[in-house]
């Protein structure tokens, strides 16, 4: 189980707060969780079900994973910027969409600075030809065609490097499988009619492909991330076909990179400066008491809005909730509710 870092705050995770004089508080969950799953009612769900049914019959401990997941978190202070932030308890599993979202913001940052270090980036797209076969075969010759086409002399000479997403969809008419890939190339110019040709070559019945010049790249940013953090939604499928995706994909690489594609760490790393954050207190009682004292709701603006909470503030609530011995530093380590250490921090 790893620790969080929430980085930044998003409109609708709880409403804006009154003003001290205000006598009615907003509503805000006192379970951080829950503040962090309502964007992705639909998707937890789907994960919750398809972990129960996978427990089952593996006999696994995933779904208590999943449900504990941000259950336990804390407000924490920087000690030079006296920015507040929330600190939580990360599950990390692959079909969590919360820890998908935590992953899909740092895989955006990557790869947009990557993007701007191409002289003439390239957004290639490539599918395999409609088939009812059963999708392991379909993602395992996916898979291999890539690897082969990279090596054809014709397209070797003209790559430099790239990264790769995975995604999958089902069609609703027939409902066969339907896995592909987008590459961000770092390449020369490559006619779209050779890259189908070799295309075909390569698979042997697919030639349908798509190439074309990347102008926004914070758009193709964020397009790409999302299927590096989670292939396809789970709440578009049935529980069956939930199954089968987790199992085909369970171990196997869903993004990669090659060359100059290096470039782009899809693993978080933990923060620089995460020495400098100091625990202020536990979200769920911050947020309960925050009606009788200013100085919590205080906390929860800064929180909110980005702002620095005062030094005096912040070891006048500490006192509150530590007594009168501060401690030495607010991030504690409790191997009771499985929070690791600093060095599995991620920015959210």
């Amino acid at each position: 189980m790893a620790i969080a870092l929430r980085e930044k705050v998003y409109p609708g995770d709880f409403l804006q707060l009154d003003s001290i004089e205000t006598s009615v508080a907003p509503e805000i969950p006192t379970c951080y969780a829950d503040t962090r799953r309502s964007n992705h009612k639909k998707e937890f769900e789907a994960a919750v079900s398809l972990y129960e049914a996978l427990d089952s019959t593996e006999g696994s401990h995933r779904t208590a994973q999943l449900l504990d997941c941000r259950k336990f978190a804390w407000f924490a202070w920087h000690k030079e910027t006296c920015k507040v932030k929330v600190i939580a308890n990360a599950c990390k599993l692959r079909w969590c969409p919360v820890c998908a979202e935590s992953r899909q913001m740092h895989i955006r940052e990557q790869v947009t600075a990557y993007i701007k270090t191409i002289r003439r980036p390239r957004l290639l797209t490539l599918t395999m030809s409609h088939s009812s076969d059963p999708l392991q075969e379909q993602v395992d010759r996916l898979y291999h065609a890539f690897r082969l086409l990279r090596k054809h002399r014709a397209i070797a000479r003209l790559i430099r490097g790239g990264c790769w997403f995975f995604q999958i969809k089902k069609s609703k008419r027939d409902g066969c499988w339907h896995p592909h890939l987008h590459i961000i190339l770092d390449s020369d110019y490559i006619n779209k009619f050779t890259m189908s040709q070799e295309w075909f070559l390569t698979t042997g019945n697919s030639y349908i492909i798509d190439i074309r010049a990347i102008t926004d790249p914070g758009k193709v940013a964020d397009y790409v991330s999302r299927y590096c953090a989670k292939p396809c939604n789970l709440s578009d499928f049935t529980e069956a076909d939930r199954i089968e995706v987790a199992t085909v994909l369970y171990g196997k690489r869903i993004c990669g990179s090659f060359g100059t594609g290096a470039k782009c760490r899809f693993a978080s790393k933990p923060p620089q400066d995460a020495a400098m954050w100091q625990r202020i207190g536990n979200w769920t009682d911050i947020v309960i008491d925050r009606h009788n004292d200013p100085e919590l709701r205080k906390v929860i603006e800064c929180y909110q809005l980005g702002e620095s909470l005062e030094r005096h503030i912040f070891e006048s609530v500490l006192r509150k909730v530590c007594g009168t011995q501060l401690p030495e530093t607010a991030i504690t380590v409790n191997p009771n509710l499985r929070q690791l250490c600093w060095e599995s921090f991620v920015h959210l």
